[in-house]
């Protein structure tokens, strides 16, 4: 069986999801601190997009909650590396 979601058929529906493409870049603007590129947190996002392929509002904002986690992982990991600089 083939569960792949092939996205809004109503009009109705396609009105619905016709702003999804911009939510990261509303979500950008709010997860970046100050120093942070918007344009490597996009290409992260870009990335993982032409890797996974979402279809569909789910999988793609699953996508997009991936790019968030990876993109704070690394912000954490450089401010741990910032700290044990400064402590040594």
């Amino acid at each position: 069986m083939n569960f792949k979601s092939t996205g809004p058929r109503t009009v109705d529906g396609k009105a619905r999801v016709s702003d999804n493409a911009r939510s990261h870049g509303f979500l950008s603007h709010h997860l970046l601190v100050e120093g942070e590129s918007p344009a490597k947190f996009a290409a992260l996002l870009a990335a993982l997009v032409a890797d996974y392929q979402p279809v569909g509002v789910v999988e793609t904002g699953l996508v997009e909650q991936v790019a968030i986690v990876l993109w704070r992982k690394a912000r954490f990991v450089r401010a741990e590396t910032a700290m044990r600089a400064h402590a040594s």
